[in-house]
């Protein structure tokens, strides 16, 4: 069977209920390897602190010996605050396994999620997505059959160009990408505008023919905050500014025609609407 290395990306982790997010992240990872007795297959954990404000070393390493996964941490510091998509990348830069977990420190996953994805050997292995509400403690499901459908037909990422009008998955903790593929995609784009670097590595392995498989029986749950508010003007900017970066470099028609409707302040609110009422469960936060 394949092996993983998982990136944390972590940010003020001793702020609020982040070390509480983030103690429940490392107890779900040790249901999924030493309660199953699959440490093997776990190369690594690289946390990487971005808050250099902060000295989490004593708090992380203590959560690890309590869930009997020192041996695997690998604390990285930033020395100043990068951002999400440069840590993901430094993280990386750590890590051995086959294949790549980039998850963040706030969201968790099913207590068999590695043992079921790591069966596969493709490019790409995406899980269901569920919302959960940190206020309330709801898991809410995401996806609906036909989306699901839609995921499970296809052989590679470019048979779901339309969901880039949205994003073809909620966040990188999804899905495990094969070391290889995060190679050739050139890594997360860095942006000066922060926001769309998880889209861009999607976009950017869709005219690579990454080849997926939808894992339906193992779930990753994406944690919405109440406070949690996502300026849509920056992040179309931070869209605009990756699309400028890749643009020269496209060849597939339909990823051209992806650019053009998402530059268009008029088009694409109207297909982000039927995409959104055909595929997703809208989530009452």
């Amino acid at each position: 069977m394949n092996s993983v290395s998982i990136v944390i990306p972590v940010y003020d982790l001793l702020g609020d209920k982040r070390l509480e997010y983030f103690k429940r992240l490392i107890a779900i990872i040790k249901c999924n390897f030493v309660e199953k007795n699959m440490c093997e297959l776990l190369n690594e954990i690289v946390v990487v602190n971005d808050f250099p404000d902060d000295d989490i070393k004593k708090a992380v390493n203590n959560i690890f010996v309590e869930n009997s996964l020192f041996e695997k941490l690998v604390l990285i510091e930033n020395t100043i605050n990068y951002g999400q998509d440069k840590s993901r990348n430094i993280g990386f830069e750590h890590t051995t396994g086959n294949y790549i977990h980039f998850i963040d420190q706030d969201d968790f996953i099913s207590d068999d999620f590695y043992s079921n994805c790591l069966r596969y050997n493709t490019d790409l292995i995406i899980s269901q997505p569920n919302i959960h509400l940190s206020n309330t403690g709801e898991n809410n499901i995401y996806l609906k059959k036909l989306l699901k459908k839609k995921y499970a037909k296809a052989k590679k990422l470019i048979d779901l160009y339309y969901l880039l009008l949205l994003n073809i998955c909620i966040s990188p903790g999804q899905y495990l990408i094969k070391r290889e593929s995060f190679i050739k995609a050139g890594r997360f784009p860095v942006l000066e505008n922060k926001g769309s670097d998880d889209y861009g590595l999607l976009f950017k392995l869709s005219f690579i023919e990454t080849r997926i498989k939808y894992v339906d029986s193992v779930t990753f749950y994406y944690c919405i905050h109440e406070s949690q508010n996502r300026n849509s003007i920056n992040l179309n900017m931070s869209t605009n500014e990756f699309f400028e970066l890749i643009k020269n470099k496209l060849q597939l028609k339909r990823l051209k025609i992806i650019i053009k409707i998402r530059q268009s302040k008029y088009i694409q609110p109207i297909f982000s609407f039927i995409l959104f009422k055909l595929f997703f469960y809208k989530i009452k936060y």
